[in-house]
């Protein structure tokens, strides 16, 4: 059997003391933990703010190239001519915002700090700091590509349908409804689980819930859509 020494209400096994040399005291054995906790949190810090810069400089990259393709096809006059280019540029447009609303979002909570108070917080608290524009111009380019897929689908396997029952307003619907759908599934959800403290002027993003049911049911939706497109 192993012996156990307490000490300030904390109980250290044998084969624990037996990492710290024999004539450390327990202050320096805590010194020692808290040294080691330290270069575990830099190292974290130091992953993210890596993720987080590959993912400023991937957005810059396709606000370029998607901002050029954009001009390519709005100012050909053959190319806005054909249904399926009228889709391919709604797709554009999206995927230009995403990647631009994801430069926003990381100059603008640098700084939101200075003017969340402006607009009472919780404007810059649902759009920045709980990422809303974000959500928003993701699920947009997400919806826009599964219409694109099926508009170019019925095109190509049923061609006499399609022409038969393709009619020009159906075009404004599918440029319409990504947009549609993106805000009312983003902006409900987050709006109402993110607060903003005046008192610490903090914004509280995605922790407030109706009840711990709602929380499991959006954290298992989230989940779900995580395993399907990974």
């Amino acid at each position: 059997m192993s012996s156990s020494v307490r000490s300030d209400d904390v109980i250290m096994t044998s084969s624990e003391m037996s990492e710290f040399p024999p004539s450390t005291t327990w202050q320096q054995q805590q010194q020692q933990l808290t040294s080691s906790s330290d270069n575990i949190t830099v190292a974290s810090v130091s992953y993210l703010s890596s993720i987080r810069l590959a993912v400023l400089i991937v957005s810059i990259l396709g606000v370029l190239f998607n901002g050029f393709v954009l001009c390519v096809l709005l100012y050909g006059k053959q190319t806005r001519r054909t249904t399926s280019n009228v889709f391919i540029i709604n797709q554009t447009v999206a995927d230009f915002m995403s990647c631009l609303s994801v430069i926003i979002n990381a100059i603008t909570t640098m700084f939101s700090r200075q003017y969340m108070k402006l607009s009472g917080g919780i404007v810059i608290c649902i759009l920045f700091e709980a990422s809303c524009l974000i959500s928003i111009c993701s699920t947009a380019s997400i919806f826009s590509l599964i219409l694109l897929t099926m508009e170019r689908y019925f095109k190509i396997v049923h061609p006499i349908k399609y022409r038969q029952k393709w009619r020009p307003w159906m075009n404004w619907v599918g440029v319409a409804l990504p947009w549609a759908d993106a805000v009312l599934i983003g902006v409900p959800l987050i709006a109402s689980t993110s607060r903003y403290d005046d008192a610490k002027d903090v914004c509280r993003a995605l922790v407030y819930y109706v009840s711990p049911a709602a929380q499991k049911v959006r954290i298992s939706i989230s989940l779900q859509l995580i395993n399907r497109w990974s």
